[in-house]
Formats: structure tokens, C-alpha cells, sequence
């Protein structure tokens, strides 16, 4: 069972070491893991949280898509 664990233990360490490291959302800083929030993230978070903040305002919910369609194209080419 241990070589099993080993084994699969050595496939993740390998194939992480191959992976694109801007890819990754982990970082370490000062010895502590960080995990990164992609731009598109970012983008989804704050239009959810201006659409939370609009209590059922047409407008206001449209001038937060339209503000999250600004930022996606900006920041991660999505539309």
C-alpha cells in the first residue's frame, strides 16, 4: 500500500513540476501557500456583488453587466 501512495504521490509531484507555473493559482509567500484569484474571478465576483447590492433595479443590474462586460474583455477576453 505504501508504494502505491508513493507512486501516486511522485505521478502529482511530476506532473505539477511540468504544469505552466502562471497557470497555477497556488503561490508562496513567506512560506505560506497563497491561493491567487484569476482576473475573470474577479470580474464574476464584483459584478455579483454590485448585482446583490442593486435589490432588483433594472438599470442598476444593466449598468452592472455592462460594467462586467467592460472588465471581462479587458481582463480575460471573455465576452
Amino acid at each position: 500500500m505504501r508504494y502505491v501512495a508513493g507512486l501516486g504521490m511522485l505521478l502529482v509531484m511530476t506532473s505539477t513540476s511540468f504544469a505552466d507555473g502562471n497557470a497555477s493559482r497556488f503561490r508562496i509567500e513567506n512560506g505560506k501557500i497563497v491561493i491567487a484569484q484569476s482576473a475573470c474571478q474577479i470580474c464574476d465576483n464584483d459584478r455579483t456583488s454590485c448585482v446583490l447590492g442593486c435589490n432588483g433595479g433594472g438599470t442598476c443590474i444593466q449598468a452592472c453587466d455592462n460594467r462586467y462586460i467592460d472588465c471581462a474583455r479587458e481582463n480575460c477576453r471573455r465576452r
